[in-house]
């Protein structure tokens, strides 16, 4: 007699090794052929061809006619998906044989969302402001456009650097009143100038020396790190980097002001509210995940 313990596992099920799956079921081989100027489908007997024939929906379903016709008579038949669509010498297009251009997909397997990606793909013109920075300082990685997303920060917090910076919307006084940068008061204002403004770039040099990694040895990792927060050898944590899509929104918003209300260039009026920003946002995220682990834990998930 079994254990009590057998008998709990005999309960549960879990004595001895599981069932053998059943054998799946093999799909009937269908030829076609032309009887009496018909084109007909069926499997092939001793007899000759025993008919199938198409319904409404296009499976075939046996009729129990036989016609004795010669095996060299029968064609082999094409598939569309997992239904006969007719004779494989003379279908066009042959699914298995033709491709659209720039799908590498057999043409009974592509869905609206396959075919709709490849005509994007073709249409796909890169952004002009992708160029426009390369010649200035070098590729940016084919990846930037996902800081600029809602893990952590809002669009209202990166949409001044999307805008102004990336794609170079940033009205500096060399395209308007060509009169000396505002921070410095007297080098030529444009984008690249604030990477190493005598004033505002020291905002980025801080942010650099927060940020622990190897020093930056030319103007141009200067520039690209100012400018898009990109190190020459390491990938930066993503909190340097929301920190730097404020603080450009905070400098942004700074020349502004220096503009049209005349206030005078403070580091201090950049860095305040963007650490203030930046330390709501985590602390908002930290709640949110303590609200899913509590929740979690009181439903019993692990």
């Amino acid at each position: 007699m079994p254990a009590v313990r057998d008998l709990w596992r005999l309960r549960a099920g879990r004595a001895g090794p599981a069932a053998p799956e059943p054998p799946k079921k093999k799909e009937p081989f269908f030829v076609a052929a032309i009887v009496d100027g018909v084109k007909r489908y069926g499997r092939k007997t001793k007899w000759g061809l025993e008919e199938w024939t198409p319904t409404t929906k296009g499976d075939l379903r046996r009729t129990g006619n036989v016609w004795e016709i010669d095996e060299s008579q029968m064609r082999a038949v094409v598939k569309w998906g997992k239904r006969v669509v007719g004779i494989a010498e003379s279908f066009f297009p042959h699914p298995k044989e033709w491709r659209f251009d720039g799908l590498d997909q057999p043409l009974d397997q592509v869905s609206v969302k396959s075919f709709y990606r490849m005509l994007c793909e073709q249409a796909r013109v890169e952004p002009s402001c992708l160029r426009a920075w390369e010649a200035r300082v070098g590729p940016l990685p084919t990846d930037i456009g996902e800081r600029y997303s809602v893990r952590l920060l809002t669009p209202r917090d990166w949409a001044s650097h999307f805008k102004n910076v990336l794609h170079r919307a940033l009205l500096t006084r060399s395209r308007s009143s060509g009169e000396p940068c505002r921070c410095c008061g007297f080098a030529r204002e444009n984008l690249l100038h604030f990477a190493s403004c005598d004033k505002a770039g020291k905002i980025f040099s801080n942010l650099f020396a927060l940020t622990d990694e190897a020093p930056l040895l030319t103007q141009r990792d200067r520039d690209r790190f100012a400018l898009f927060a990109l190190h020459p050898t390491a990938r930066l944590k993503s909190v340097w980097v929301h920190l730097h899509l404020l603080l450009w929104e905070q400098l942004i918003a700074l020349l502004v002001r220096i503009e049209l209300e005349g206030d005078r260039f403070d580091e201090a009026q950049v860095w305040v509210p963007a650490w203030k920003r930046l330390e709501s946002k985590i602390l908002a995220l930290k709640e949110r995940v303590s609200q899913v682990v509590r929740r979690a834990k009181s439903r019993g998930d692990p």
